[in-house]
Order: structure tokens, then C-alpha cells, then sequence
């Protein structure tokens, strides 16, 4: 949830979502779509294991 121009923690919308830093959109896979240009949301993979207890994030 953080936008890859800044840094700024992004908010959820009902498109996407939005920096509210510098206005820049994402749809809900992390595509830029408008507001001011960067690259897209970075995409992890997350895998749980309820037996161990654990979550793995992998990029």
C-alpha cells in the first residue's frame, strides 16, 4: 500500500487506488491510470501456512 513515486501510504478506492500525496491512481491490479505519472504498485505474493502460523511474502 505504498505509492512507488514517494512513498506515501495509498488509500483504498472503489476503482482502485489513490496517492494522497500527488494524486496519482491505480486501477485494483496496481496499473497507474492517472494523477501525476509513475510506474505501478508493486505485486507480492503471499502465502500462509495455519498449521505453522506463519506468512510468507515473496516478490
Amino acid at each position: 500500500m505504498v505509492c512507488p513515486h514517494q512513498g506515501t501510504t495509498i488509500g483504498i478506492t472503489n476503482s482502485g487506488f489513490r496517492c494522497p500525496n500527488h494524486g496519482a491512481t491505480f486501477n485494483a491490479n496496481g496499473g497507474w491510470t492517472g494523477g501525476e505519472r509513475t510506474s505501478g504498485l508493486f505485486e507480492f505474493t503471499v502465502t500462509s501456512n495455519t498449521t505453522a502460523g506463519t506468512i510468507t511474502i515473496t516478490s
